[in-house]
């Protein structure tokens, strides 16, 4: 089932689907400038999540080129925490670009935030990766 458009912009379409609890953020460009990155989840995203309620997060990151280390630590030790314990929001699924790079940039990344933040634990969400976006929904289907 295809998903409602929720929001638009120059960078993001966030999509969401209320009856398989699911919400949707595709990437749109290569790269999202991290204050950008923080509103369209701090407003837009967070104010979905509260209203329907969604327990499952898909996010397409397949137009990326450039990672974003600051973007990421915040998403993960900030906002995720916080979606978690205000909304319930426990469930992820990442669509990464193909690129090696990329991918390789994501891993240490996270290496990096656990490093930097020890209190901070990625075991309390659950984090899964899939190739496409039809997966990621199929997946959320189960959660």
């Amino acid at each position: 089932m295809e998903g409602i458009l929720y929001y638009t912009d120059k960078f993001v379409d966030i999509q969401y689907n209320k009856e398989q609890n699911w919400a949707m953020v595709k990437a749109k460009t290569s790269f999202i400038p991290e204050q950008e990155f923080r509103k369209v989840f701090n407003e837009k995203l967070k104010q979905l999540i509260a209203d329907y309620y969604i327990r499952c997060l898909i996010f397409d990151k397949t137009a990326l080129t450039v990672f974003d280390q600051p973007s990421m630590t915040w998403y993960h030790v900030d906002w995720k925490v916080r979606m978690l314990k205000e909304h319930g929001l426990k469930y992820h699924f990442k669509i990464l670009p193909q690129d090696q790079y990329f991918r390789i940039s994501v891993e240490l990344g996270k290496k990096k935030i656990a490093q930097e933040h020890p209190n901070f634990s990625f075991s309390q969400f659950e984090i899964h990766y899939t190739e496409t976006v039809e997966e990621a929904i199929e997946a959320c289907k189960t959660h």
